[in-house]
C-alpha cells in the first residue's frame, strides 16, 4: 500500500497482462468498489509508472 503527498492510501497491481489501482472509500480504507483496471498497454503502462514514482519516494521500512 502506498501513500501519496497527501496520506491517500492506494493500492497498485502491474502485471504484463493488466494494471489495477485501488483507491479508498470515505472512511480512507482501501474500497473494492473504487478500483480501476484496465488490460490495455497504455493503461498497464500508466500504472507502471505510478508505482515506479512511489517506488522511487519510497524509503526503506
Amino acid at each position: 500500500m502506498a501513500e501519496g503527498p497527501d496520506k491517500v492510501k492506494i493500492v497498485i497491481n502491474v502485471s504484463d497482462r493488466f494494471g489495477m489501482l485501488a483507491l479508498p472509500g470515505l472512511d480512507g480504507k482501501i474500497d473494492r468498489d473504487n478500483v480501476l483496471i484496465g488490460n490495455q498497454a497504455k493503461f498497464i503502462a500508466w500504472c507502471r509508472s505510478v508505482f515506479e514514482h512511489y517506488f522511487k519516494m519510497s524509503g526503506r521500512y
